[in-house]
């Protein structure tokens, strides 16, 4: 089983999402190889299986009614299970999915008359890496288990993401790694050299 890592830097703009957001996605990855500059990896906090909602039923109405019945079902479901929860992906951040905002967007399928949608089955990463391997299959036997509507289907991906909850609370070490590197920099260049801050105010990204 891959380990989950999250690496964290300080952004140079606010690339669209701003300091509000608590929960962000990161890419899965094991980093094998060295990297230049400042890295400061951390094990991130969730797995998140993507999954999609679709509907092939004629009438436009009838087919809203049955993709959101279902994730109202799938909703329900979710309730039961500790390690599960639901969550949609809006740029980037990760935003629990209940009965108050289960009617997301619809789009439209690849097919006539079919409609879609993405969500994720969300479990927390846990600090026994071993375990993981078996929460991944939980999410996928979870959408196995929603009580569909009509003719709607409810099927992973297959796809998992790794999300960082508040990543702005690493900023204090990144800043601290990029300090001491920028130091070690400027006193191998010599005294004709100066070190040139750009982004240090920034919001923490991925």
């Amino acid at each position: 089983m891959k380990q989950f890592i999250a690496i964290l830097a300080l952004s140079s703009s606010l690339n669209g999402w701003g300091q509000a957001l608590e929960e962000v996605i990161v890419t899965a990855a094991r980093i094998d190889e060295p990297l230049p500059g400042v890295v400061l990896k951390k094990t991130g906090d969730f797995l998140l299986l993507e999954v999609e909602v679709w509907d092939d039923t004629r009438d436009e109405k009838r087919i809203k009614e049955e993709i959101y019945q279902t994730l109202k079902n799938a909703i329900s479901t979710a309730s039961k299970h500790r390690n599960i929860e639901l969550s949609i992906v809006e740029s980037g951040s990760v935003i629990p999915l209940t009965l108050d905002n289960h009617r997301i967007e619809l789009k439209r399928g690849s097919r006539p008359d079919t409609s879609r949608a993405k969500i994720r089955v969300k479990t927390a990463i846990p600090s026994d890496m071993n375990k993981a391997t078996k929460l991944v299959e939980e999410m996928a036997s979870f959408v196995d288990k929603v009580n569909l509507v009509g003719r709607t289907e409810f099927n992973s991906l297959g796809s998992i993401d790794v999300s960082v909850v508040n990543p702005n609370q690493y900023r204090s070490e990144i800043i601290a790694l990029f300090s001491a590197d920028a130091k070690a920099v400027a006193t191998s260049l010599g005294d004709d050299y100066k070190v040139v801050v750009e982004g240090i105010d920034r919001p923490v990204l991925y």
